[in-house]
């Protein structure tokens, strides 16, 4: 993978929560984003820092965030290629100019190469609650912590000691760039791209367990209480945000039926059970083909 992103979205205020997941997801993301040319993958996740704060704490590691930092949604686009990446920038228009709409912040998260690496994944592509207890936990590492010792403490320490319980359904880690620190900027359309201090991350990681109870397991395991004082001595904060659906919209280059159909009307099609949905002549009066 060339480049993968875990984008912060803000929605704009006046907007109510459940009308901006409807947009976003279905007229922004789906009927936009995922149909401009180079995204190779395409997942949103609606995420709550009210809900992530059952996440375990660890002594000495910040935890809270304040309301004006906390964030909606989290975008997270892969582009296999160079040339996929330039391919969507070129296209990107109509998505900049959607975003005035429902977006008060977009701040971008890069992450290059393999420092985006999934250790474990037994769940399906897309969920809505109830189901999986999934969690997007922002970190922020010590000012005494070099940017290759954190990450090397993460991707060869932390993430495999936990991706080992055989509690943990998904372990996905994104080490970040960093951001720099002329990153205030404004979008014409009045969007602002401001990474703010508090949410200038180092690393994201996406973890997901059945439900409560192995949560529960997994903080009493040694993983999790042997790697305490380690955590503490590298990581200054750990914001953790629950993530309460996910969806994915496109896969090797090609929509899912969730990005063909949006995910709304696609939830209804399960719900009802309309597996005719799928015959080759209704996918496609959609125009395209779908996985």
């Amino acid at each position: 993978m060339f480049l993968t992103m875990m984008n912060m979205l803000k929605r704009r205020r006046g907007i109510p929560l459940d009308l901006f997941y409807t947009y976003w997801v279905n007229a922004h993301a789906a009927q936009i984003a995922a149909r401009l040319p180079g995204i190779d993958h395409l997942w949103l996740h609606e995420i709550s820092f009210e809900d992530g704060q059952i996440w375990p704490r660890t002594d000495g590691v910040e935890h809270e965030l304040s309301e004006e930092h906390r964030f909606d949604g989290v975008p997270e686009p892969c582009f296999e290629t160079e040339e996929h990446l330039a391919a969507f920038l070129a296209a990107m228009e109509p998505l900049m100019t959607d975003e005035a709409n429902i977006f008060e912040e977009t701040v971008a998260n890069r992450s290059l190469g393999d420092n985006s690496k999934t250790f474990v994944d037994t769940t399906p592509p897309s969920f809505s609650a109830p189901g999986l207890l999934k969690f997007l936990l922002f970190l922020r590492r010590t000012g005494e912590t070099s940017t290759n010792d954190f990450r090397a403490y993460l991707s060869s320490e932390m993430a495999p000691a936990w991706a080992d319980v055989g509690l943990v359904r998904k372990l996905r880690l994104h080490l970040l760039e960093p951001h720099a620190d002329d990153s205030d900027d404004v979008l014409e359309s009045g969007v602002s791209t401001l990474a703010p201090k508090p949410r200038r991350y180092d690393a994201v990681v996406e973890i997901a367990f059945t439900d409560g109870l192995d949560l529960g397991r997994f903080v009493r395991s040694t993983a999790w209480s042997a790697g305490a004082d380690g955590r503490a001595a590298r990581i200054e904060a750990c914001h953790a945000f629950k993530v309460n659906a996910t969806h994915n919209l496109k896969r090797d280059g090609k929509l899912t039926f969730e990005g063909l159909r949006t995910p709304i009307v696609a939830q209804a099609i399960d719900r009802v059970g309309a597996i005719s949905q799928f015959n080759e002549t209704v996918l496609a009066l959609q125009g395209a083909d779908a996985h």
